[in-house]
């Protein structure tokens, strides 16, 4: 059974949890640090992408058995490998169609502040 089937309320809650902590984390620092809400709109999509460490960390995880207890496996814990791997998937692909929104192609090219 597949996480998008098994548990997708949980798969979406985690997606928006992942792009969330992110514009809370990086969005609100950057904001106190002086950059205009674009831009830390910006700055917090840009460190949403987490593809290459989150399946390393999963990978470790999925070899040490963290996703084979208890036995009977509850719906969430059984599919959180793939979770963890639709989550990574997503926030990598969305983040430069993200930002291609936030950031007008007018301000990426001609190098002037956003």
């Amino acid at each position: 059974m597949s996480a998008l089937t098994a548990v997708p309320f949980f798969l979406f809650l985690i997606i928006f949890i992942a792009f969330f902590s992110k514009l809370v984390g990086a969005g609100v620092p950057a904001l106190l640090m002086g950059f205009s809400r674009r831009e830390s709109l910006a700055i917090s999509t840009a460190m949403t992408a987490r593809g290459a460490v989150e399946l390393i960390i999963a990978d470790i995880a999925l070899r040490a058995g963290l996703f084979s207890h208890p036995n009977p496996l509850p719906p969430i814990i059984e599919n959180m490998f793939s979770i963890i791997v639709i989550v990574a998937i997503v926030t990598t692909i969305a983040v430069p169609v993200v930002l291609r929104l936030i950031i007008p192609k007018a301000h990426a090219t001609s190098g002037k502040p956003i």
